[in-house]
């Protein structure tokens, strides 16, 4: 049977995120995952599609602070610091943020760009795409929903039709699957880990990020898209990983049972 082979958080929406070997599930997704975000002067998310040194810098939870790490550099901010509210844009999303000021200079200087950082509170509500969601389906900074599951086997069932490795970081998931068949995810309508339960609304389509080194930004050439668009193209293109959305809150841990229903 399927299980978790392990769990990451992104602290900081497209900086380098870390594992942990158990997570706590909030209705926006993992607590404390992709509830900052780096924004421009405008109030405009910022990404590693358009800034690829963002896969430089780290992001890393120390008690109860937020470290941002940069080539041995490192600013703190609290982790529920406050500051003045904001109005700032990710995707079609218009969201009320609060700018956290204390790593403005280290991310600006990272960058080469003017930039910073906000943090979504509780107060803030952002829906998840409403073709696919339930009233109350909330999400934090996260393209589009809470939470991002991945497969192993189908990783590997990639890297062999490109006859090329990839390492899992590519894709940034949140929940990692072992003991599966490969692409299976595809048929988990409902996920049921321990008591909680999720919805698996649709997969996740892939963008260029997949292509970049996620330790030094550095472009990889067109793999893996090139290869998942000879397979598992859909219409709005290739995708890769499912997306999640939790029932109800509570906590998973890595080696935990993985059903479907």
């Amino acid at each position: 049977m399927p299980r978790i082979a392990s769990l990451h958080i992104y602290p900081v929406k497209s900086l380098r995120g870390f594992s942990v070997d158990e997570a706590v599930v909030e209705c926006r997704g993992f607590a404390h995952d992709r509830r900052f975000m780096i924004v421009d002067t405008e109030g405009q998310f910022m990404t590693q599609r358009s800034r690829p040194r963002m896969a430089q810098i780290a992001a890393l939870i120390e008690g109860n602070e937020l470290v941002i790490d940069w080539n041995g550099q490192q600013s703190a901010v609290p982790l529920l610091g406050d500051g003045p509210e904001v109005s700032v844009r990710v995707w079609s999303s218009e969201v009320k943020a609060l700018h956290i000021s204390g790593a403005n200079r280290l991310l600006s200087e990272a960058l080469g760009i003017s930039c910073r950082l906000v943090r979504m509170p509780d107060s803030s509500i952002r829906p998840t795409s409403s073709d696919v969601s339930q009233d109350g389906d909330h999400v934090s900074f996260a393209d589009g929903f809470p939470i991002l599951l991945a497969n192993i086997a189908s990783l590997r069932n990639l890297s062999e039709r490109a006859e090329q490795e990839f390492p899992m970081a590519r894709f940034r998931p949140n929940l990692v699957i072992e003991d599966a068949e490969p692409w299976s995810e595809d048929g988990m309508t409902t996920i049921r880990i321990g008591d909680l339960t999720f919805r698996n609304v649709k997969p996740c389509i892939r963008c260029s990020v997949t292509t970049l080194d996620q330790e030094t930004g550095d472009a990889r050439g067109p793999e893996p898209l090139a290869t998942l668009a000879k397979f598992r193209r859909l219409e709005k293109g290739v995708a890769f990983g499912s997306n999640l959305i939790p029932d109800a809150e509570g906590t998973i841990r890595v080696g935990d049972l993985v059903q479907s229903e």
